[in-house]
C-alpha cells in the first residue's frame, strides 16, 4: 500500500540525492557564520554608539561599525535564501502520493533524471477502497426510463440510484453502491451515456480493470405483481400467463416483457447453446434468478398484461 503523503526511506541514497543533502549542509554552514558575522558587527557597533555620542572616537569609525552590521545582515539574508532554495531542491528528490491505494509497478528507477520538459509517470496508484466503476447505459433505455417516470410508471422509492455488482464468477458483492456521477451527452460512437457508481471494498473484491455486470435500481413500478419465472410460458412470438379469473374461470393472459428481460432471455438462450462449463452454469443460474425478479406486474385487464 501506498499512504498519502508518505513515501519509503531508499535503502541507499542514490547520488543524486546525496549531492543534493551535501548542498543543503553547505548552505546551513555558511548561514550559521553569517549569523556569527552579524552578531559580531551588531556587538560591535553598540559598544561604539556612547563613544561616538561623546565624541571619544570619530565619527567615521561609528559610521563604519554600522555598515559592517547592515551588510552582515544582508549575508545572513542571502544564506538564508541559500538554505530555502537547497531544501526545495532536496525536496525535489522525493515523490509523495497525492492519492492513498495500491501502488503499481515503478516505472523508472530510482537516480535517473525525470521530468524533461513534460511529465514523467513514475508509478500507478490505484485507489481501491471505496472504488469507482464506470459502465454505460444506451440512450434509448434512457429515453424509455424518462418516459415512464414522467408518465408516473415508475417512481423513486427507497434504493433509486443504487447499484449492485456481479462478479466475472457469477458471485454477486454484496455491498451496494451509489450512482455518483451520470454524463450530460451521449457518446457519438457507441450511443450510450456514461456513468460512475462508487462502492466500499473493504475485503479488495473488485480490482482496476475487472469487468463486471452491473444492476442498476432506478425506482420502482407501483401496483405491480411480481410473478414467478415458471408461470410465464413462452411461445414462438409471444409470453402468456394462465391466470383465474373473477368466475374461478382459467384465462390466457399475454405478457409483454420490458427491454431488461429480453436480454436476460436472449443471454439465457445463447448460453444454452454453448458447451456447458462450471462459470456457465453459475451464469446461468444467475441469469434465471435475476430474470425471476424482473417478471413483472399482471393488469385488471383480460387481453394484456405488463411485466416490470
Amino acid at each position: 500500500m501506498a499512504p498519502s503523503q508518505t513515501t519509503p526511506a531508499p535503502s541507499s541514497p542514490s547520488p543524486s540525492r546525496t549531492t543534493t543533502r551535501a548542498r543543503e549542509a553547505n548552505a546551513e554552514g555558511a548561514l550559521a557564520n553569517a549569523q556569527a558575522s552579524l552578531a559580531n558587527a551588531r556587538a560591535k557597533a553598540a559598544r561604539l554608539e556612547p563613544l561616538a555620542k561623546e565624541e571619544a572616537i570619530s565619527r567615521q569609525e561609528y559610521d563604519d561599525a554600522v555598515a559592517a552590521a547592515k551588510s552582515a545582515q544582508a549575508q545572513v539574508d542571502s544564506a538564508t535564501a541559500n538554505v530555502e532554495s537547497a531544501k526545495l531542491n532536496l525536496g525535489y528528490t522525493k515523490v509523495y502520493a497525492t492519492e492513498s491505494g495500491r501502488i503499481g509497478q515503478t516505472q523508472v528507477p530510482e537516480g535517473r533524471l525525470v521530468g524533461r520538459g513534460q511529465p514523467t509517470l513514475l508509478a500507478t496508484i490505484d485507489r481501491i477502497d471505496p472504488i469507482y466503476v464506470t459502465f454505460t447505459t444506451p440512450d434509448r433505455d434512457a429515453i424509455v426510463l424518462r418516459r415512464a417516470i414522467e408518465r408516473g410508471e415508475i417512481r423513486a422509492g427507497a434504493g433509486a440510484g443504487t447499484a449492485r455488482f456481479v462478479l466475472p464468477d457469477g458471485s454477486e458483492l454484496t455491498d451496494i453502491g451509489r450512482i455518483d456521477f451520470t454524463a450530460a451527452e451521449v457518446n457519438r460512437d457507441t450511443g450510450t451515456i456514461t456513468q460512475r457508481a462508487v462502492i466500499g471494498n473493504p475485503r479488495r473484491q473488485l480490482l482496476p480493470g475487472m469487468f463486471v455486470n452491473v444492476e442498476l435500481k432506478v425506482g420502482e413500478r407501483p401496483n405491480a405483481l411480481v410473478i414467478p419465472q415458471k408461470a410465464v410460458v413462452k411461445l414462438p412470438n409471444s409470453h402468456i400467463a394462465w391466470v383465474v379469473g373473477p368466475d374461478n374461470k382459467v384465462e390466457r393472459r399475454r405478457q409483454q416483457l420490458n427491454e431488461s428481460v429480453q436480454r436476460y432471455l436472449q443471454q439465457l438462450e445463447t448460453a444454452d447453446r454453448q458447451k456447458p462449463t462450471e462459470a456457465l452454469k453459475k451464469k446461468t443460474a444467475h441469469l434465471k434468478e435475476k430474470l425471476a425478479k424482473l417478471l413483472a406486474c399482471i393488469s385488471h385487464s383480460p387481453a394484456d398484461a405488463g411485466v416490470v
